[in-house]
C-alpha cells in the first residue's frame, strides 16, 4: 500500500473519475479515523439507549466474564465491542466500494456513477427507512450472491449485531462520497488488495495492540515462499503440496501462495482450464487466525483473487467461494496426542463457545478441525484430502 501524504483534509480531496486511480493511503486513513471514532460513540449511545440491547450485551459480557475470557468491567467491554462493530461497518463499506470500483457489481450503491440514484430509488420506495437501512440492504443483497455469502451474511459479519443511527450511517456514506458521489476521492479498483490489511492494522490502536497486528512486508513474503513453497512443489509436485499459515492475519502469504499455485498448474498443464486451476489452488491453501476481522479480510482478498484468476467479470457469475479459513487459536486447537488430534472441547473440558465466548466463537467448528488437522496430516504424510468435488459439496 503506497504511503501518500497524510496532511490532507477532506476539503482538499480531489474528485477521481478513474476507478483505478492510485489510492492515497495516508489520506484515506486520516479521513476514516474520525468517522470510525464517531461510529463507536454512536454505537455505544444506541446500546445504552435501548433496554433490549443493553440487556443482551450485559448477558454476553457476563458470559465472557464467567468463562474467564475477560476481566474488563462491562463499560470497558461494551466500548471494545462497539469498536469491533464500528470496524466491521467501515470494512464492509470498503469491501463494497472495492467490488464497485473493480466493476464486479451490476450497479453502484455506495459511490461511483449511479450510486446516488440507487439510494434515491430505495428511499422513494421505502420513505420510512434511512441511510442505515440502505446500507444493511446493500449488505443483505450481496450476501445472497454465492461468492459473497461468507463475507456479508449474519454468520460472518458483525454489522448484524449492532447498527449505528441514521446519522452515523449517513456520515459513513458521506466519507466515501467525498467530494462527490459520482467521482469520489478514494478509489479501490487497483489490483493490489494489500491496503485492506494495512487499513485494519492502523484503523484502531486498541485492536492493533490487542492482536499485535503487524503487516508482513512484501519482500519477506516472497523470500519465505521461495524457501518453502517452491522447494515443496519440486519435491512433492502440485497434487502433493498444500500450505497452511497458522497465523494468517489478513492473508499476505495465502494470496502469494494462491497466485503461485495457479501459475504453476497452468505452466505444468498448458491446456488446463483456468477456473479449475484457480479452484485447485484455493483448495490447497489453509489459514487460521485468532482475529476474526483479519480472517474476514483474508477471505475477501482470496475471493477477489479467485474471481480474477478464474476470469469472472461479475460477482454474480462466480460460484460460492469456500476458502479454507477459520477463526481459531492454532496453538490451542492444533494440539494432538498419540491417538491423533483431540476434540476441541476436550482440551479444556468446555465447548468452544464457552472457551472463546459467543463473539469470538469458532464460526465453523467442523471446518476448523479439518483445517487444523493439516498439522497432524503433515506429520503422518497423508496426501491432500480436499478436492474440487469435495469443495462443491460444501
Amino acid at each position: 500500500m503506497a504511503r501518500g501524504k497524510t496532511k490532507k483534509s477532506t476539503e482538499d480531496l480531489v474528485a477521481q473519475a478513474d476507478p483505478k486511480a492510485p489510492l492515497d493511503a495516508g489520506a484515506l486513513l486520516k479521513a476514516i479515523r474520525p468517522v470510525h471514532a464517531k461510529l463507536i460513540e454512536d454505537l455505544v449511545a444506541r446500546a445504552d439507549n435501548s433496554p433490549g440491547v443493553t440487556s443482551a450485551l450485559k448477558a454476553q459480557w457476563q458470559h465472557e466474564h464467567v468463562a474467564k475470557r475477560t476481566a474488563d468491567t462491562y463499560e470497558v467491554w461494551r466500548r471494545s465491542f462497539a469498536g469491533q462493530v464500528a470496524s466491521a461497518w467501515v470494512l464492509s463499506v470498503v469491501f463494497v466500494r472495492t467490488l464497485e470500483d473493480r466493476g464486479l457489481l451490476e450497479r453502484n450503491r455506495i459511490a461511483g456513477p449511479g450510486a446516488e440514484d440507487s439510494q434515491k430509488l430505495f428511499l422513494t420506495l421505502a420513505p420510512f427507512l434511512n441511510e442505515r437501512d440502505y446500507l444493511l440492504t446493500v449488505f443483505k443483497e450481496l450476501g445472497h450472491l454465492p461468492a459473497a455469502r461468507d463475507l456479508f451474511d449474519v454468520k460472518h459479519n458483525l454489522v448484524w449485531r449492532l447498527a449505528p443511527s441514521a446519522e452515523g450511517a449517513k456520515a459513513l456514506l458521506a466519507l466515501f462520497r467525498t467530494p462527490n458521489a459520482s467521482e469520489p476521492a478514494f478509489r479501490f479498483g487497483q489490483s493490489d488488495s494489500r491496503f485492506l490489511g494495512d487499513l485494519y492494522q492502523d484503523l484502531d490502536e486498541d485492536v492493533r495492540k490487542r492482536f499485535a497486528l503487524l503487516q508482513t512486508p512484501d519482500f519477506v513474503e516472497h523470500f519465505i515462499l521461495d524457501q518453502t513453497l517452491t522447494p515443496a512443489l519440486k519435491e512433492f509436485g502440485l497434487e502433493g503440496t498444500t500450505l497452511i499459515d497458522p497465523t494468517c492475519g489478513s492473508g499476505h502469504f495465502l494470496l502469494g501462495a494462491f497466485r503461485r499455485l495457479v501459475e504453476e498448474r497452468l505452466r505444468a498443464e498448458p491446456g488446463h482450464d483456468r477456473r479449475q486451476a484457480a479452484l485447485s489452488a484455493l483448495n490447497a491453501i489453509y489459514g487460521v487466525d485468532i482475529n476474526p476481522y483479519a480472517v474476514a479480510i483474508a477471505r475477501f482478498r482470496l475471493t477477489l483473487a479467485f474471481i480474477e484468476q478464474a476470469g469472472f467479470t461479475k460477482l454474480a457469475q462466480a460460484p460460492a467461494v469456500h476458502a479454507n479459513l477459520v477463526v481459531a487459536d492454532s496453538l490451542l486447537h492444533a494440539q494432538e496426542d498419540v491417538a491423533g488430534q483431540r476434540e476441541f472441547g476436550a482440551l479444556m473440558g468446555v465447548t468452544t463457545n464457552t472457551w472463546r465466548g459467543e463473539l469470538f466463537a469458532l464460526e465453523d467448528e467442523a471446518l476448523a478441525k479439518t483445517v487444523l488437522a493439516k498439522r497432524y496430516q503433515a506429520v503422518v504424510g497423508n496426501p491432500p484430502y480436499i478436492t474440487e468435488k469435495d469443495a462443491a459439496k460444501r
